[in-house]
Parts: structure tokens; sequence; C-alpha cells
């Protein structure tokens, strides 16, 4: 059907497949054959990868909702096709099609749903006639950063605005150690002694010579506020 020059659709409308579809109310096409269809795609995707190594993103809403419900991202449900072992390999790129699906649900989803109420309105349909809306359900509620699946089907639910980069954070925070600091800072510090503490000496874990060692040598050493010219310790030995 991809050649068969079909795809204009009238502003307001839907592809005459739909209406030949929900005829006179009936809801075959959500009930059975909507979920058959889809799953169809999937194999064929499936199939797709595995033979010859690619990956496919497929992302999908029904552009429905439960009646009374806002159009927001909050009440998109995304089916989706993702390329699970890369996933699991590269913890980054789970974190990348995250976003693109929150990105997908804000941006493309949720104008689908505005649409698609504009032409039931203009239908004289009723199913979300701006009136009383009820509260959303939520139902990205615990949903982590990339739902389990042992497949590479997917559904995932819309989050709400800034929560997503707000579990992204809190993953990255507890995945991924802080980094080291500069190796000079992370092995001197400045020493001095309390009765002393115009005297600054700097002290490594690399030198031949304990801490203790360095402040009992100056406290020796160094009486003048200017302190002196003689070196520290040499070695672990000196000043015994």
């Amino acid at each position: 059907m991809d050649n068969d020059g079909d795809h204009d659709i009238l502003p307001h409308r839907f592809h005459s497949l739909y209406y030949s579809l929900h005829k006179k109310g009936q809801t075959n096409w959500r009930k059975g054959l909507r979920d058959l269809f889809l799953q169809s795609v999937i194999d064929h995707l499936t199939v797709l990868d595995r033979a010859g190594a690619g990956i496919t993103v497929l992302l999908h809403c029904p552009a429905t909702r439960p009646p009374r419900t806002r159009a927001i991202p909050e009440e998109v449900k995304v089916e989706a096709f993702l390329p699970r072992a890369l996933m699991i390999e590269r913890p980054d790129v789970t974190i990348t099609l995250s976003r693109i699906t929150q990105y997908y649900a804000k941006y493309v989803a949720v104008p689908g749903m505005e649409r698609w109420d504009i032409v039931n309105n203009s239908a004289s349909w009723t199913v979300n006639r701006v009136g009383v809306f009820r509260p959303s359900a939520y139902r990205a509620f615990n949903q982590p950063i990339m739902p389990d699946s042992p497949s590479p089907r997917y559904t995932i639910y819309g989050h709400r605005p800034g929560e997503l980069e707000q579990l992204i954070g809190q993953q990255q925070a507890t995945s991924y150690p802080a980094p080291p600091p500069p190796q000079g800072a992370a092995k001197t510090q400045v020493l001095s002694l309390p009765d002393k503490e115009h005297i600054k000496l700097s002290y490594s874990v690399d030198d031949p010579y304990m801490a203790e060692e360095l402040l009992a040598f100056a406290k020796a050493h160094y009486e003048s506020t200017l302190g002196t010219d003689m070196p520290p310790p040499s070695s672990r030995s000196a000043g015994k």
C-alpha cells in the first residue's frame, strides 16, 4: 500500500479506511485487528533486524485516550519497537531512546490527539468534547526510564514535564562514580602546626616520610615566623 498513491487526507477528516473499519459504531479495528496488525509489523521488523543486523526504531500512538481526559503527554500511550540488545549493551542508548520517546509523546502524539478531537467534534461525536475533564490516571507513575521487556516491543507512557530528566539524573548519579580529582590535588595536602599557622608545608603520599614526621621536623627547626631554609627529612628515619 506504500505505492498505492492514496496518502492524501482532507483537513479535519480521517482516511477512508478508518470509516470503512468503523461503520455503524463498530469497533472491530480497535478490539482485534489493530493489535494483530501491530504485532505483524513488529514481527517483520524483528526479522529485518535479525537478518540484516540492523537497528530499527518504531513509535506508534493510536491518538485515542480515555474519555474526558486532556490531550497531554501523560495520557499518551506509545507502542514501541526498540533495539533491545543494543540498549542492554549501551545504557546511554537507552537514555537517548527514552528522551526520543518522550519528545515524540509531547510534540507528535499530543498534536495527533488534538487532531483526533477536532475530527470527532466536527462529526458531532462527543467522546472528548470540551467540558469537565477528569484527572489523569498517570499511567507512567513509577515507570522507570525504560520499562522492562523480554522482547523488542515496549509499551511506554508519557511522563510529566521534567520528570524523565529527573529520573535520568538520579540514575546517572548512582550508576557512574564521580571522576577522580586531578593527580596532584588528589595526593597533595598542606600541613601546618597549631601554634605556627604561618608555616605551610606541602605533603604528598608519595613523599619518603610520613606527615607526622614532617610536622615534628617543623616543630623542632622552624622557630622564626619566616621559617628556615632547612629542607624536610629525606627519609622516614630522619630525625630519629
